[in-house]
């Protein structure tokens, strides 16, 4: 019987947050009897559970807050890349504004549970934006306490806009063009209203705008086509859409490398001149089933410039990942190299290839991994063993291609072999 009462009451508090969410939307002014009205209940019940209108006032903040912590979270913004995780967030909070538009409206001061959330949302919010200024999104002399108000603002004024004003709908998960005052918020905050100074780095903005997700989610069908590959027991999101193909007579999977892409962090920090530090590249990832496997294709690349590359990719987030490249060296010459990132890269060469395609292999052995690469696809040479550390149930591998310093490549991989048959000897790729 308890437990009854208490979800009864549970009900009856969401049902009074929600009434009042919606009568001090149309007036501020309401009564605590309007409310009770509205939300189907008797005064006496609504006094029983917020003894005053401040107490109610501190719920609804509560409660809002608890919601906006809830959709950062769902963005993974620590492990998505950054602009996807930016994009995401800026979606996700606007969702949660329009729903409760009075209540993240209000200027009554919050009560120490409220501000305690705020201050968590406030960390989350700095943190994303330190990620973006690492990683070049953001201008290295900003001031990000106050890229964090400017962002808040345009969040803001996003809710004033005429669309969610005279329709409140547009923001609901299933409307037809939610991603408009995204979009708005996002270019404003990294351009402003000036001209972009790198129209190239605009379009692969819209790419991510497309990437917002990598699972099943209303606001994001027309870009969550997962590219299904039969080869693959597995379901996997290509990022962006656009850059990825299956060809229509042999059925191999294609990619076009965008200009100056690359997932790479240079080890002598960002004053480093060698090569430039970037986690932009298109990739097609999926999370391969628990245990051993193994994964290989034949990856062909019509190489442009130096450092083009066709890549076997494991992801666990921008600090943890590991590529196993069939790449354009700086001798112009196919050359089979691996890099594993811990923070930083930590990239090697392997062999020379007298062709431009070449055979790779990523295998997975109780939570080890070893990247291969063969000239015939029989026998297969060791290229490197490492770890990417005990989540590996979290890993998600595939494919990408990049092209760091030219104006891109196109890259194609075929005859894709997924097992989970157990490499017998991890060093012994024959």
């Amino acid at each position: 019987m308890g437990r009854a009462l208490r979800a009864d009451a549970e009900r009856s508090v969401r049902a009074i947050l929600e009434a009042a969410e919606r009568v001090l939307a149309q007036d501020a002014g309401a009564s605590m009897e309007q409310i009770a009205e509205a939300a189907g209940l008797t005064r006496i019940t609504v006094h029983r559970r917020f003894a005053n209108r401040q107490a109610l006032l501190e719920a609804l903040a509560v409660s809002a807050e608890r919601q906006l912590i809830e959709a950062i979270e769902d963005a993974r913004p620590d492990s998505a890349p950054v602009l996807v995780a930016l994009y995401r967030v800026t979606s996700n909070v606007l969702r949660v504004k329009s729903a409760w538009r009075f209540t993240l409206s209000h200027g009554t001061p919050h009560g120490e549970a409220a501000a305690a959330l705020w201050v968590e949302i406030d960390t989350h919010t700095l943190e994303l934006l330190t990620r973006a200024q690492r990683e070049g999104i953001l201008a290295s002399a900003t001031d990000l306490h106050w890229a964090r108000q400017v962002y808040y603002a345009l969040l803001g004024e996003a809710m004033n806009m005429p669309g969610p004003q005279s329709n409140p709908d547009a923001l609901r998960p299933d409307a037809e063009e939610p991603d408009a005052l995204v979009t708005l918020v996002v270019d404003t905050l990294l351009h402003g209203t000036g001209p972009r100074a790198h129209p190239s780095s605009r379009r692969h903005h819209g790419y991510y705008r497309r990437a917002w997700s990598d699972r099943p989610n209303p606001v994001d069908r027309r870009i969550n086509d997962m590219l299904q590959l039969p080869e693959l027991p597995f379901p996997t999101t290509p990022s962006p859409p656009e850059a990825w193909s299956r060809g229509e007579q042999r059925g191999a999977l294609n990619a076009t490398a965008l200009a100056h892409t690359d997932f790479y962090v240079n080890p002598g920090g960002p004053d480093s001149a060698d090569a430039e530090s970037m986690l932009n590249a298109v990739t097609l990832l999926g999370r391969p089933p628990e245990g051993d496997f193994q994964l290989s294709a034949l990856v062909t690349v019509d190489f442009q410039a130096q450092y083009d590359a066709g890549v076997l990719f494991l992801w666990s987030d921008d600090k943890h990942w590991a590529k196993l490249c069939f790449e354009f060296s700086p001798a112009a010459e196919p050359m089979v190299v691996s890099v594993v990132t811990v923070d930083r890269s930590d990239d090697a060469n392997a062999f020379v290839v007298d062709d431009r395609s070449v055979w790779l292999r990523m295998a997975r052995v109780d939570g080890v991994y070893a990247y291969h690469a063969s000239t015939d696809g029989k026998k297969w040479q060791l290229v490197r063993v490492f770890s990417l550390g005990d989540a590996v149930a979290e890993h998600t591998i595939g494919f990408e291609a990049q092209a760091p310093t030219g104006d891109g490549c196109t890259v194609t991989f075929d005859q894709i072999h997924f097992t989970q048959q157990r490499l017998d000897n991890i060093r012994d790729g024959s």
